[in-house]
This record gives structure tokens, C-alpha cells and sequence, in this order.
């Protein structure tokens, strides 16, 4: 929705899950996205160089938003899905929906 076609897409935080959540894996399905065989990434210097942009969702924990250690990043303060009931995880899905 927000990001132009023509551009790669990658999902990582600062302290990813050792899992998807489920609820999740549910929540694309719904839009035919499987996402099964994905796994969470952390954040790393060869990402942060390989990529011109870095979008922010929402900042759980401030000492380790991106924000404060990355140039260049864009706040589109979308909430975090963790812990959030699929109701809500639906609403965020479409709002960063491409």
C-alpha cells in the first residue's frame, strides 16, 4: 500500500521471536500469502547496507527502536502484532497490505 512496485521487501527487528505467530501465519493466509516457510530475522549490518530504506512500525521498546541507531528511516507507526488478537492483526496486515 505504501511502498512503489519495483521494490524488495524484507521484514527484521532488533529482538524477533523464535517464532512467526501464528495468529499471523493465520491472518495471511486469509489473503492467500503462506507464509509457513518463513522465519524471523534479526536486524543485522549487511541488511541495514544492503537496503536504501528501512520502514519503522512501532517501537515496543525505545532503547532498541532502529530509529536511534539507523539513518534514513521512515516512522509509519503501525503497531507491533505481538500479543495483539487476530481482530487487530488483520487491521494492521492491511494497513502495510501491498
Amino acid at each position: 500500500k505504501y511502498i512503489p512496485k519495483g521494490f524488495e521487501v524484507i521484514s527484521a527487528g532488533t529482538k524477533p521471536s523464535s517464532e512467526v505467530n501464528p495468529i499471523v501465519l493465520q491472518a495471511m493466509n486469509e489473503i492467500s500469502i503462506d507464509m509457513q516457510n518463513q522465519t524471523p530475522k534479526t536486524i543485522t549490518q549487511q541488511i541495514i547496507s544492503e537496503y536504501e530504506k528501512t520502514v519503522n512500525m512501532e517501537c515496543i521498546e525505545k532503547e532498541s527502536c532502529p530509529a536511534l541507531f539507523l539513518n534514513d528511516v521512515l516512522n509509519w507507526q503501525i503497531h507491533v502484532p505481538k500479543g495483539k488478537p487476530i481482530e487487530q492483526i488483520r487491521e494492521i496486515r492491511d494497513q502495510i497490505k501491498v
